[in-house]
């Protein structure tokens, strides 16, 4: 049997000190990550999207419920917000449009019903919409236009045609309006508007009828006076 010099003592000394400073290390090191774990946290792929989408939902959220209670001018701050997520881009900016309208906003509702209507040629709602504000924009006679072209396009639609006749009745273009109350006649017997144009049309006519009489007498009055 065969032992180890003495000089190897001190070499097991120094292995035995080496193993306990590497496992104090170990500890330390375990110590350190399980609390790096439980203190930094780790992103996960596509969270800070799924965040800010969450967002900009809150805020069409919010922009609806002030709409529903009519405060359309705290509605149409969180749509504009809610616009900057493409995905509610074009969804926050019809019921911006809307909201704009809704609090008398009508150039910056005509400027987004414009854009609107770019993207959606087709869309006949949109159309009316944007046509409605201009009418009350004051802007008549573009507003005519807008409902004279969707009439003819959709001559089945009896709210278009009406809205259409208002227009006329604004511009106090009456020739044109009780044509068209006539067409609304023909085709659209049912319509709840019908006696209210026949209202407006006689109403005009009768004023015509006494603006001519009181002509005549002014006339007649002056004819008189000269004769004498």
């Amino acid at each position: 049997m065969i032992f180890p010099e003495k000089k190897d003592k001190g070499f097991m000394k120094k292995s035995i000190s080496f193993i306990s400073f590497s496992a104090s290390v170990f500890f330390i090191f375990s110590i350190l990550l399980s609390s790096c774990a439980s203190s930094i946290h780790m992103p996960v792929p596509g969270e800070n999207s799924a965040r800010k989408n969450s967002i900009y939902n809150e805020y069409m959220s919010i922009a609806d419920a002030y709409s529903d209670l009519g405060k359309y001018d705290k509605a149409s701050l969180f749509y504009e917000q809610a616009m900057k997520n493409k995905k509610l881009y074009w969804t926050a900016s019809y019921k911006l449009a809307r909201s704009y309208a809704m609090n008398k906003q009508y150039e910056k509702s005509i400027s987004v019903y414009k854009n609107l209507i770019k993207r959606d040629p087709e869309n006949i709602s949109l159309k009316m919409s944007y046509a409605y504000v201009l009418s009350m924009s004051g802007e008549l006679e573009k507003a005519s236009q807008e409902y004279k072209v969707l009439v003819e396009a959709n001559p089945e639609n009896q709210d278009l045609l009406s809205n259409y006749i208002i227009i006329l009745f604004a511009m106090e273009d009456y020739q044109n309006a009780e044509e068209k109350v006539n067409v609304l006649k023909d085709i659209f017997k049912e319509n709840k508007n019908i006696a209210s144009f026949e209202k407006k049309l006689e109403e005009h006519k009768k004023k015509l009828e006494d603006e001519s009489s009181a002509s005549s007498e002014k006339e007649s009055s002056a004819t008189a006076s000269s004769s004498s």
